[in-house]
């Protein structure tokens, strides 16, 4: 005969009235109570879309209806920064429950190797480009920037361009990399997670002037590679 399991006097009335059906289990993790990795992922997406909406609407005002991207190009990719750093929080907060700094911004033994190794060897790769392309008569050099300015003109706008990159750099690996690679992985594996990334990190970029599928396809392709170390 069958019977009824007796309800625990410390199981709350709102957990006993949660559904436990398909559908609820489709999208809602009931182990750890909290939307799925691509429900998850939708939810960030439409919240980062309106925070840019919030985002072009103020510079629209601001800049007296002509959103010139060329002329606030520094103020709206600092403000890009700051819409990516705002979404990415409340995902984290109550989506999906979990620290921010879990995003690998938590600093660890040798980070400072780390990443000054990186940066000389990225240096290392892009000279080598240029090397193999003047080599081949592919590209030539007609002159330098100190031919034509002193040093003091140079640093100004060499320090805008570096921290304008770095900028930049900081938004798309929070939001691509630290985001949502991490949560495809939790909803899939790493191996899907890395190339999925990466495909879209390579589509966002078709928006880019002269733009084209090879270049965003390249993007892609060294996403993969740079991602390799989670593999």
């Amino acid at each position: 005969m069958k019977t009824m399991e007796p309800v625990s006097p410390n199981e709350s009335s709102r957990d006993r009235a949660k559904p436990r059906g398909r559908l609820y289990r489709a999208f809602v993790n009931p182990e750890e109570r909290r939307l799925r990795a691509g429900g998850r992922i939708f939810c960030f997406s439409v919240l980062y879309l309106a925070l840019m909406a919030v985002e072009i609407t103020l510079a629209l005002i601001l800049s007296g209806g002509e959103l010139l991207i060329t002329s606030f190009s520094l103020s709206f990719i600092v403000a890009n920064l700051a819409v990516t750093l705002l979404a990415v929080w409340l995902a984290r907060r109550f989506l999906d429950r979990r620290p921010f700094l879990d995003l690998g911004l938590r600093p660890e033994r040798g980070w400072w190797a780390d990443l000054f190794f990186g940066a000389a060897l990225g240096g290392v790769l892009m000279a080598g480009i240029y090397l193999v392309e003047w080599a081949a008569g592919w590209l030539a050099f007609s002159g330098f920037a100190w031919d034509a300015m002193d040093w003091g003109q140079l640093l100004l706008p060499f320090a805008v361009a570096f921290f304008l990159y770095v900028v930049v750099g900081i938004n798309e690996e929070l939001m691509m990399r630290g985001y949502v690679m991490q949560n495809l992985a939790a909803g899939l594996n790493m191996f899907w997670a890395v190339f999925i990334s990466s495909a879209v990190f390579g589509l966002m970029h078709l928006g880019n002037p002269h733009a084209s599928w090879l270049s965003s396809l390249n993007i892609a392709v060294v996403g993969v590679l740079l991602a390799a170390g989670y593999l």
